[in-house]
């Protein structure tokens, strides 16, 4: 099926999407939700492989990220998956931390209460 003009195929595409849409809206969110879950699946592969600095505790469920300069700070890494972040984005965001467990977080963000 040719086009004359882009205008023309654009009408289609908008006729389609019209006719279709409640299946394309179906098959993406299925596509999101398949994307999320392989990329939830690899931060817990992930942080199986990590430890905590301060004090070596390395139970995926307790580790986070925190951010060594809060100026870098893209987005949370714990809000990633929500966000639909890309696994490229979530890596270099990851970079820029340290892996702390959730103890050690919320000492090390008391402690810059009283600096």
């Amino acid at each position: 099926m040719s086009y004359k003009t882009s205008e023309s195929l654009k009408g289609y595409n908008r006729e389609y999407y019209q006719r279709n849409r409640k299946h394309l809206l179906e098959k993406q969110r299925e596509k999101n939700r398949r994307l999320a879950g392989n990329r939830r699946k690899w931060l817990v592969e992930y942080k199986r492989t990590l430890s905590c600095i301060r004090c070596g505790e390395n139970h995926p469920a307790t580790l986070t990220f925190h951010h060594k300069k809060s100026t870098d700070k893209s987005f949370e890494i714990g809000n990633a998956i929500a966000l639909g972040v890309s696994l490229q984005k979530l890596i270099a965001e990851i970079e820029k931390c340290k892996v702390l467990c959730a103890n050690c977080h919320a000492k090390e963000h008391l402690a810059h209460l009283f600096d």
